[in-house]
């Protein structure tokens, strides 16, 4: 469960620098 919790807040992270840029 910590390992889906963890690649969810990576993807929102790199959603977020995507977004950004």
């Amino acid at each position: 469960m910590l390992q889906f919790q963890i690649l969810g807040v990576v993807s929102y992270v790199k959603m977020n620098i995507h977004g950004a840029l």
